[in-house]
């Protein structure tokens, strides 16, 4: 993970030190200086040669203190008795008049000798490695944070993130898929078919599932549309190659739509392994469609027993929490009494508590 420097931090861990080898930490007694007769001149309680700091204090939490330089803000007057500032406080963009305060060194002591800061002194040179060991260490801590979220995580970091949804990096294939509806049934409407979208390849020899890598709007001027697909969990590597045509089906069908055509024009091909960015859009989708009783994971609880939703719909007078699920076999002729108790039972098991499914079993594809 690459981090970028913050200047604005670096100079103010190099002001901070170089005040503090100045004196400033060191036993340094403040004062609050008050203004002579109204006018922009303040009174020093000492000689001006024992300060070793200057600045405005802040009026209101939050805040910063102003600093203040002898000589480029401050003018010393009367022999070092009395200063004044060169600039008004409006000039230092401060929301309020806080108090002018000066700390001088410690009675009974000498001035440091750290306080020569031009380029090779032996002060700077202390500062700026302090500074920039201090600098590493806070990008250091960044990495380390941002390393435990699955947006910000790279490479190894990234895999033992996932790693407790027992996600791992993987092979898979990826194809294209053609998604077409007759613009008569489509009216002035643009339908939005969302990422994530999963198509079934039927008659391929282990009905591999996909999942669209992007989102695809429909409508009367783009009623053809193609959508990039990759295999889904549980087809990897070489599982996941079809031939021309077999992706048929469309999972998560259109509502408003009664037919939906799908097809694959190319086979699927072999993807060597996905890169940080898929692994974590795959992570997020894992993360929506397994959780209990979102649509997604009773769509895969019916997928899982053999079955396919043709639609979830509410009933025009229906209670609150009552829903009822259409299904369809899989296979021909599989429509057999185990079959519809497993399905029932599966999306028992994947509904939120509370809410009520009937399931419904399609006749549109019995014959």
């Amino acid at each position: 993970m690459t981090m970028t420097t913050n200047p604005f931090e670096h100079e103010k861990t190099g002001d901070t030190l170089g005040r503090i080898a100045s004196g400033l930490f060191l036993g340094a007694r403040r004062y609050s200086v008050s203004m002579v007769n109204g006018i922009s001149r303040y009174t020093l309680p000492e000689t001006a040669d024992r300060i070793v700091n200057a600045f405005i204090a802040p009026s209101q939490r939050g805040e910063e203190a102003v600093q203040l330089a002898i000589g480029i803000d401050i003018r010393l007057v009367g022999g070092g008795s009395h200063f004044d500032l060169y600039k008004t406080f409006e000039d230092y963009n401060t929301n309020g008049r806080g108090p002018v305060c000066v700390d001088y060194l410690p009675q009974n002591s000498k001035h440091l000798a750290l306080d020569d800061m031009a380029v090779g002194s032996v002060a700077r040179t202390l500062v700026e490695s302090i500074g920039l060991e201090i600098e590493r260490l806070r990008e250091a801590l960044a990495i380390a944070y941002e390393s435990g979220f699955v947006d910000t995580a790279e490479g190894r970091a990234l895999d033992k993130v996932v790693s407790i949804l027992g996600v791992s990096r993987r092979n898979y294939a990826q194809g294209v898929v053609r998604i077409e509806v007759a613009p008569e049934n489509l009216g002035d409407d643009t339908f939005t078919l969302p990422a994530g979208a999963l198509f079934l390849a039927s008659s391929s020899r282990s009905g591999v599932e996909f999942q669209s890598m992007a989102e695809v709007n429909i409508s009367a001027s783009l009623p053809v549309a193609e959508v990039r697909v990759q295999a889904c969990s549980g087809y990897e590597g070489k599982d996941g190659l079809v031939e021309v045509g077999q992706i048929d089906i469309l999972l998560c069908p259109i509502s408003e739509l009664a037919e939906v055509k799908v097809s694959n024009p190319q086979p699927t091909a072999y993807w060597e392994e996905e890169n940080d960015e898929q692994m974590r859009s795959r992570v997020r989708s894992r993360m929506v469609t397994h959780n209990p009783g979102t649509i997604m994971a009773i769509r895969k609880a019916v997928r899982r027993a053999g079955g396919r939703v043709v639609r979830f719909k509410e009933g025009r007078h229906s209670t609150i929490g009552h829903l009822v699920l259409e299904v369809a076999p899989l296979a021909a002729r599989s429509d057999t009494l185990e079959w519809r108790r497993k399905v029932r039972a599966a999306v028992h098991e994947a509904r939120v508590a509370g809410v009520f499914i009937r399931v419904k079993i399609s006749r549109e594809d019995q014959g």
